[in-house]
């Protein structure tokens, strides 16, 4: 029979399947690589640590505070929230106002003086609109202070993780490589975050244009993965020495998926796709 205390955490609001359930949505409204694999991997991390949630005390105490790291989180995403529809309400509280004004047939000076300036202010309230963002600048110092005291853990992985992915929104892809590289060199080998993680590094490199870096994080992320995995990272390298227009090495790396033991016909499609962009 479970204690009170137990009960308590058991009616504690779901954190990680509301985690999930926000990450499925950014990845279906930014399909980007980055972002796909970012859902990934704080998918996984989420799984892993539901599954683990009430086995440790070490991890309950350590979700205990992220918990309370991620109120930070949604707070700031209510504000953000708030603040969106209050400009809509003005917006469209003004529309109404202009509409009603432009249905009339003979305006006077005034009234005509009057329409300018409404739609002056419309315009002023959808730019704030289009530049309005979440100001996650609290949350973030704080998921990296997270990070900091728990490296190499579940929870200070996806911490660091949340950060790289607002990072990345803001297109600050040096910030974003420091951050997942530090992940990175913090994470076992044999962690199930870390294959996704290496990818997610290796992606931003890409985008920093620093493919030699992001090549030899391929070939380490190569030798450390399972046979079934190969291929994948081999399309990875095959891209990336396309960016780098080594052809030559590029085709001999998608002929080496399409024959690969373990590829499957999608990855030797897509090999073969890669490859026909070299002819």
């Amino acid at each position: 029979m479970s204690t009170k205390k137990e009960q308590r955490t058991l009616k504690r609001p779901d954190l990680f399947q509301k985690l999930a359930r926000e990450q499925l949505e950014k990845i279906k409204d930014n399909p980007t690589p980055f972002l796909a694999v970012i859902g990934i991997v704080i998918l996984a991390t989420s799984g892993y640590f539901a599954k683990q949630y009430y086995n440790n005390t070490q991890i309950e105490t350590r979700a205990s505070a992220l918990y309370a790291v991620d109120k930070i989180y949604d707070d700031e995403n209510k504000s953000f929230s708030e603040e969106s529809a209050k400009l809509s309400s003005e917006l469209s509280t003004l529309n109404e106002k202009i509409i009603k004004l432009e249905e009339k047939k003979d305006l006077t000076q005034e009234e005509k003086l009057e329409l300018e300036k409404l739609k002056a202010e419309t315009n002023s309230i959808q730019t704030k609109q289009e530049k309005l963002q979440a100001n996650h600048t609290v949350s973030d110092e704080a998921y990296v202070a997270f990070f900091n005291k728990h490296t190499g853990t579940a929870e200070g992985t996806r911490a660091a993780i949340q950060v790289v992915n607002s990072l990345l929104q803001q297109k600050s892809y040096q910030k974003a490589s420091e951050l997942a590289g530090k992940v990175l060199e913090n994470l076992s080998a044999s962690s199930i975050f870390y294959g996704n993680i290496a990818k997610l590094y290796i992606n931003i490199l890409s985008e920093l244009g620093q493919i030699d870096p992001a090549l030899s994080e391929t070939e380490k992320l190569f030798s450390k993965v399972s046979e079934t995995e190969q291929p994948e990272v081999l399309l990875l390298k095959g891209t990336l020495l396309l960016q780098k227009e080594d052809r030559e090495s590029a085709k001999k790396t998608f002929d080496t998926v399409a024959t690969h033991f373990h590829a499957t016909d999608e990855h030797k499609s897509r090999a073969k796709a890669y490859k026909a962009l070299i002819l």
